[in-house]
């Protein structure tokens, strides 16, 4: 039973605690949405609470961990704002505020911000949608650990964490971003065509969007027919179950401990740089990394070899005339 607006609303569910749970949200949402909105602005903290009910199940838990921290920092700033405010003198000052950190961490807090007014506005709350204009983050070239670095993390994994040495490899050696790592199940890996195939369906869904193929080297068929310690998921947590989510904070200790920073995203930037080291094509590289646009495989361009001087005497416009200019101006001749 929900009391809404002073009337008693009444339904019978069957099924788990967790499926009326669910239900009982979903029916605060819908009764919350059928009022005559415009006659009740709701505050910024107040939509995004019934946004964040909306969302949660929908979203991956990687995904939603991530946005709910997001929604956090962003209720503590925008909280008492209504939705009809005038976001776009807001948002700047918010900008303001977080001087320090970087353009990209901003934006998608931002994009966040959007999401939960958009949200509002399709269920017909009074909403002001600003029309904001993202700045784009400055170029820079992403971090590379050496060898020795790689090699030193590698050993420390072994001797530290050796549970972690098979999926440290994995992405060292495939390039793939650690939520794939967590989610990659045996239906995934055809060891007799040495292919790894990540899906995209109603389990897993990729950043892209889109299926990919990845061509499993002989690092990653060797640690592939090691024995299984699960039945669905290739790299299952202590307790032989999949991780819920990256192990992040023990990462991070076995980094400390080698001397190298950067993150686990920075093993595929690893393989971006081995790959094109013996392999100098940016278009295949961007089809192993599941890139929807090329321009972010380009990010990797300084890492081609020589990629400049690749350019040299690939263009000679004009190439007799420049031959002897002293003779043409010698003559007189224009």
């Amino acid at each position: 039973m929900i009391w809404h607006r002073g009337k008693s609303n009444q339904w019978i569910v069957e099924g788990t605690k967790r499926d009326c749970d669910r239900f009982e949200a979903q029916k605060r949402l819908e009764l919350e949405a059928s009022g005559p909105a415009p006659r009740s602005v709701q505050t910024f903290d107040r939509a995004s609470r019934l946004y964040a009910s909306s969302v949660a199940e929908a979203l991956s838990s990687s995904t939603w961990r991530a946005r709910r921290h997001i929604l956090v920092g962003l209720v503590e700033f925008f909280g008492e704002q209504k939705l009809t405010a005038n976001w776009l003198p807001l948002i700047d000052a918010y900008r303001k505020s977080r001087k320090g950190i970087s353009v990209s961490s901003v934006n998608t807090e931002i994009v966040t911000l959007l999401y939960v007014l958009r949200w509002a506005k399709e269920r017909g709350y009074a909403v002001n949608v600003p029309k904001v204009k993202l700045p784009k983050p400055p170029a820079g070239r992403v971090r590379i650990w050496t060898p020795e670095e790689v090699a030193r993390l590698l050993e420390v994994t072994r001797t530290l964490d050796p549970w972690l040495l098979p999926m440290v490899l994995f992405l060292l050696n495939t390039g793939c971003r650690k939520g794939e790592a967590i989610a990659a199940e045996w239906s995934w890996v055809d060891l007799p065509a040495r292919m790894l195939r990540i899906p995209a369906n109603a389990v897993w869904k990729p950043k892209s969007g889109r299926a990919r193929e990845v061509p499993m080297s002989d690092v990653v068929v060797a640690i592939l027919s090691w024995p299984r310690a699960h039945e669905r998921w290739v790299f299952p947590n202590r307790d032989r179950e999949r991780f819920a989510y990256f192990p992040d904070s023990r990462f991070k200790q076995l980094q400390t401990a080698a001397g190298v920073t950067g993150g686990p995203h920075t093993t595929r930037h690893c393989f971006a740089s081995a790959f094109l080291a013996s392999k100098p094509d940016m278009f295949l590289l961007a089809e192993l990394l599941g890139h929807t646009h090329v321009r972010m495989t380009a990010l990797y361009s300084h890492l081609l070899p020589s990629h400049l001087e690749g350019a040299r005497n690939v263009v000679n416009i004009g190439g007799t005339m420049a031959e002897a200019p002293g003779a043409t101006l010698a003559n007189g001749t224009k």
